[in-house]
């Protein structure tokens, strides 16, 4: 489950649920000589209800039907279903605004109306700061989508794909510190494979301790 927003929504905010893609290399790695090189991508889904803050249509129910299976090697697509989205406004001259991201990688119960394990692939609260010429940099970029990665050693990122609205619109090259809205997509939650086995086997190795203790 993902859930991304700013400081002061994020008590407020919806947990959106994840269809697992598949993993493989991102479209900005070469070829991956180790386990370290590979990434699990997921895709964040509505949850169902309305985000007045988002210009772009969402689902207002979610069939499990019209979810395919995981994949497991290469990039897969729900075309009939909406993107999580978002708008990040800027004053002018603000450079930059701060968002609040929490993962958590779950497993079902057999009967899937509980979660049997958890474990967190961010921190409890991961704050971040995403500049405006990033996201400038972003909307540019071919096909609009660019990975912003949430720690420095590349281990968690969300690709976004961004949108500039008219009025703070300003040419490649040019400095432009007044108002303008970004519109983002939530396209993927990447986690780098390696990262998320090296999670769960802390978690086993703490169930495990637990048990002999009891």
């Amino acid at each position: 489950v993902f859930q991304c927003s700013s400081p002061s929504n994020r008590f407020h905010a919806p947990y959106h649920s994840c269809w697992y893609k598949g993993s493989y290399i991102t479209a900005s790695q070469t070829t991956p000589t180790h386990i370290g090189d590979l990434y699990a991508h997921f895709r964040p889904l509505p949850s169902g209800a309305k985000h007045p803050q988002a210009q772009l249509p969402l689902s207002t129910s979610l069939q499990t039907s019209d979810i395919p299976k995981a994949g497991g090697g290469e990039p897969k697509e729900l075309r009939s279903l909406p993107f999580v989205t978002t708008t990040l406004p800027f004053d002018a001259s603000e450079y930059f605004t701060q968002l609040c991201a929490s993962s958590i990688l779950v497993k079902s119960s057999p009967q899937g109306s509980e979660f049997a394990r958890a474990v967190q692939i961010l921190g409890k609260e991961s704050f971040f700061r995403v500049r405006r010429p990033w996201l400038r940099t972003a909307s540019r970029a071919p096909g609009g989508a660019e990975v912003f990665w949430l720690d420095e050693l590349r281990n968690v990122g969300l690709r976004m794909k961004v949108a500039e609205s008219g009025f703070g619109f300003m040419e490649e090259g040019e400095e432009d510190e007044s108002a303008t809205v970004f519109l983002v997509r939530y396209e993927e939650l990447i986690v780098r494979t390696g990262h998320l086995v090296d999670l769960f086997e802390r978690m086993e190795e703490k169930v495990g301790g637990e048990g002999e203790v009891g």
